[in-house]
């Protein structure tokens, strides 16, 4: 994959596909790339949406908004359960493969900005971003995600935590 480039699928050290606007993606700015458990490669782009490649090289595009201008998609993440979740310019989300649920946190949201998703083996989810990192309880976002619950407990970790740098 390329930041502006469109993907290139390789054999070897040759490539032998290209996904780009000329060849069916909505963007050729991309951020992120995942594979689910099926083969499925998720594309994160810049202003183009969700990209889902199948392994016979066909592409479905989800939009985020009606008009995905200004969207990036930093990460996507594919838990061992095959559930997505998304880092986005605009917020932490999940997909179910049709539909984004915004989660909402119970602090934060107000101009951070969130770059990376990632789990441990203690059910927590860590999520850098502009104003340190932020620790969720993953049991707690299922639930969120399953409307259970109004918002997500966030634990944010910053330069008064020890850590050296915002």
């Amino acid at each position: 994959s390329t930041r502006s480039g469109g993907i290139g699928k390789m054999k070897g050290d040759k490539i032998v596909e290209v996904f780009d606007k000329k060849h069916g993606m909505s963007s050729n700015h991309i951020l992120s790339l995942e594979e689910d458990a099926s083969g499925n490669i998720f594309v994160g782009t810049h202003s183009g949406g969700l990209v889902k490649i199948t392994p016979e090289g066909k592409l479905e595009t989800f939009h985020m908004k009606e008009d995905d201008s200004g969207i990036l998609i930093f990460n996507t993440h594919i838990d061992a359960n095959n559930d997505m979740w998304l880092v986005a310019i605009h917020g932490l989300f999940h997909f179910d493969g049709k539909v984004f649920t915004k989660i909402i946190l119970n602090e934060g949201q107000r101009g951070e900005n969130y770059f990376d998703w990632v789990e441990d083996d203690g059910g927590n989810v860590w999520i850098t971003s502009n104003v340190g990192i932020v620790r969720l309880s993953k049991s707690e976002v299922k639930d969120f995600v399953q409307g259970k619950t109004k918002f997500v407990g966030a634990k944010r970790y910053d330069n008064n935590d020890g850590i050296l740098n915002k």
